[in-house]
């Protein structure tokens, strides 16, 4: 057997694997980054504008907390990933880069979060209810803004974008 064909081997035995415990790991802290920047952002908005929102409000800045926190710390967390894990297709993001994107989400990411202060004095007017709903209205927006801004391509994705400029088509 050639030295190929055993590397063959075994990177098809990896893949028939189930998941890693590496792998496995990686996602807890993940989701636990998560949960921790949704309630650390939540908290914060309630300490920052406590008098300024009124109890009817409150719904509004939970919406915002936990779509500015969690979502800020998923990218964060895939951009550290891209910096320190990279395939020859998709090399590693530049520390530099990395630090740019990460500021970057940062930024988009307080969008949503302070956005959701306007809404809230929506509080004195209507229910709870309709305040959450009014302030999803905001996070939705700020999440799209941050999907179409995200470096999708340096994770793996858009491949069929880079095969299709190197069809030849995109000169042409």
């Amino acid at each position: 057997m050639t030295e190929a064909e055993a590397s063959n081997g075994d990177s098809e035995r990896a893949r028939s694997q189930p998941v890693g415990v590496g792998f496995t790991i990686g996602c807890t802290a993940v989701f636990a980054l998560m949960l921790g920047g949704a309630v650390g952002a939540f908290m914060l908005l309630v300490l920052a504008f406590d008098d300024v929102v009124p109890d009817d409000g409150i719904p509004a800045l939970f919406t915002g907390g936990v779509a500015g926190g969690g979502v800020s710390m998923l990218f964060i967390a895939l951009t550290v990933i891209g910096m320190v894990s990279g395939t020859p297709e998709h090399p590693r993001i530049a520390f530099r880069e990395g630090l740019h994107q990460i500021a970057g989400t940062l930024f988009i990411c307080v969008l949503p979060a302070i956005g959701s202060v306007l809404p809230a004095q929506a509080g004195r007017l209507f229910p709870p209810f309709m305040v959450g709903l009014l302030s999803l209205v905001f996070v939705v927006g700020g999440f799209i803004l941050l999907g179409i801004l995200f470096p999708w391509a340096r994770l793996g994705r858009g491949k069929q974008r880079a095969m299709w400029r190197k069809s030849g088509k995109a000169e042409s």
